[in-house]
């Protein structure tokens, strides 16, 4: 079972917790299923690099919306926008979401989950959706105007 949530302005991805350490005695079936574990990871690696070069501009494109939106953490209305942009990415890839509201108003939590059957683990991802300020005048390019520069997507805030 695999949870995320964007709280705050933060990105918070959650799962089971971890399963208990294996008992001493046991160095070949450890080893056994260290091979099997970097044999799959090495897969699952693979498969999501040949999705992502499939899906190159596609991504690229979606990133690139939600960051035309301006993030400021004191402008409301467009950090509700990043909120719910946040919010159709993920539920677009099977994950159900839900925007958590701030008993104080702030900037809502964005949560979702995507269970796994059979999870042992928990994986949690956090990250921030709001940003600070910027002097439009640093900048190359205007702020929240992706701009894709030798190989970063950049656009402030």
């Amino acid at each position: 079972r695999l949870r995320a949530a964007l709280a705050g302005g933060a990105l918070l991805l959650s799962a089971p917790a971890a399963r208990p350490a294996r008992a001493q005695g046991a160095p070949a079936q450890a080893l056994a299923d260290s091979a099997r574990v970097t044999a799959a990871t090495r897969a699952l690696v693979e498969r999501v690099r040949a999705w992502r070069a499939r899906h190159d501009h596609e991504v690229l494109g979606e990133f690139a919306g939600l960051l035309a939106i301006p993030n400021v953490a004191s402008d409301s209305a467009n950090i509700r926008r990043n909120a719910a942009a946040i919010v159709r990415a993920f539920a677009r890839r099977g994950v159900a979401m839900r925007l958590l509201e701030s008993p104080a108003g702030g900037p809502p939590a964005v949560y979702g989950e995507l269970r796994a059957p059979g999870a042992r683990r928990t994986v949690v991802l956090y990250a921030h959706y709001d940003g600070q300020p910027v002097t439009p005048s640093e900048w190359a390019t205007p702020p929240w105007s992706p701009t894709l520069r030798d190989g970063a997507l950049d656009a402030g805030g």
